[in-house]
């Protein structure tokens, strides 16, 4: 089976809390059950925008991960680096897609920023409820640490 190639950004994994290892190992692991192979990972600090050599190996790949854990809220520095991950994807045909997140009290520029995503993926019906009033469609899916085994 040929393996999909994947970047994933917001990688939580070198904070030295336990729910954010558990969350990128399962990350990693459910991809590869999807036949997605995580090529490069971005820490949380990694703004994207400012790196031309992420952007090129961004538009090689064939999907770009989003890990929205503990970031999309308030209009958050790292929610608007992370969510304008969207419209420069969509604009290049790559699917990038934002899992495992929340989404509180976020300006409507960031909202329709949001509609970019190929699919959002959140924790919580509260956040579901809060995208769907401005009529961005998401799933709810549990935090990626209750599928730990």
């Amino acid at each position: 089976m040929q393996m999909l190639s994947a970047i994933l950004f917001n990688d939580t994994s070198h904070n030295k809390h336990h729910g954010c290892q558990i969350v990128v190992r399962q990350i990693y692991a459910l991809a590869q059950e999807a036949g997605i192979r995580i090529v490069k990972a971005c820490s949380l600090h990694c703004d994207w925008r400012r790196d031309e050599g992420l952007k090129r190996e961004m538009t090689k790949v064939d999907l770009c991960l989003i890990n929205g854990e503990g970031t999309l809220h308030d209009d958050a520095k790292a929610a608007r680096i992370l969510v304008d991950l969207a419209p420069f994807c969509r604009e290049r045909n790559v699917p990038c897609y934002l899992i495992n997140s929340v989404w509180q009290r976020n300006s409507m520029e960031l909202t329709e920023a949001a509609r970019s995503f190929s699919g959002i993926y959140v924790r919580d019906h509260h956040s579901q409820a809060e995208l769907a009033h401005s009529g961005v469609a998401s799933e709810v899916v549990p935090d990626l640490t209750l599928s730990a085994v």
